[in-house]
C-alpha cells in the first residue's frame, strides 16, 4: 500500500488503495479479455473482494473503464507537460522535435497505455451512451487548457519565425 498522505486516515488510505488495485486489475483483463467479456465478478475474484464490495468502489464497469483511460490520459499529459518545460528556450522546430521525441518514448514505456486508449476510443467510447459526468471528465483530461496553451505558443512561434508553415 502506498504511504498515507499526511491527514489521510487509515481507511482512506486503504480506499485510495483498494481503487488504484481495481483499476490496475480491471485494466490488465480488460486488455486480455476485451470491454465487452469482462464482468464485475471477474474483478472482484481477482481483486479479492465480494462482488458486492466490489460496487462499494464501482458501480459498474464502465466507471472502472472511464477511470482507467482519465487515469491514463492524465499521466501522459503530465509527461508531455515535463518534456516540454525544459525546452522552453530552445528553438520551436527544436522543441517540437523533442516533445515528439518524449510522446514516441512515453508510447514505447508503456505501450499498454496507448493499446487501451486504441481500444478505448475505437471500441468503446462511441458505442456507449450516457455517463456525462465520466465523458465530462474525460474530455475536460483530453482538453489540458495548460497543455493546449503550450501547444498554441509553440506554433504561434514556430510560424512567427518561419519554421512552420501555415
Amino acid at each position: 500500500m502506498k504511504q498515507k498522505k499526511s491527514g489521510q486516515s487509515f481507511y482512506q488510505a486503504h480506499h485510495v488503495a483498494m481503487v488504484e488495485k481495481i483499476l490496475r486489475v480491471s485494466k490488465r483483463l480488460l486488455l486480455q479479455k476485451g470491454f465487452s467479456a469482462l464482468s464485475m465478478d471477474e474483478i472482484a475474484n481477482k481483486v479479492g473482494l465480494s462482488r458486492q464490495r466490489l460496487y462499494c468502489y464501482f458501480r459498474g464497469i464502465d466507471p472502472i473503464i472511464y477511470e482507467i483511460q482519465i487515469a491514463d490520459m492524465s499521466q501522459f499529459i503530465a509527461a508531455m507537460k515535463d518534456a516540454y518545460r525544459p525546452t522552453i528556450s530552445l528553438a520551436p522546430e527544436e522543441r517540437l522535435h523533442r516533445i515528439i521525441d518524449a510522446a514516441f518514448a512515453y508510447q514505447d514505456a508503456r505501450s499498454e497505455d496507448f493499446l487501451f486508449t486504441s481500444d478505448f476510443d475505437t471500441f468503446y467510447r462511441a458505442r456507449r451512451k450516457g455517463l456525462n459526468d465520466y465523458r465530462s471528465r474525460y474530455e475536460k483530461t483530453f482538453n489540458d487548457q495548460e497543455f493546449n496553451q503550450m501547444l498554441f505558443q509553440l506554433f504561434a512561434e514556430g510560424q512567427k519565425s518561419g519554421a512552420f508553415r501555415h
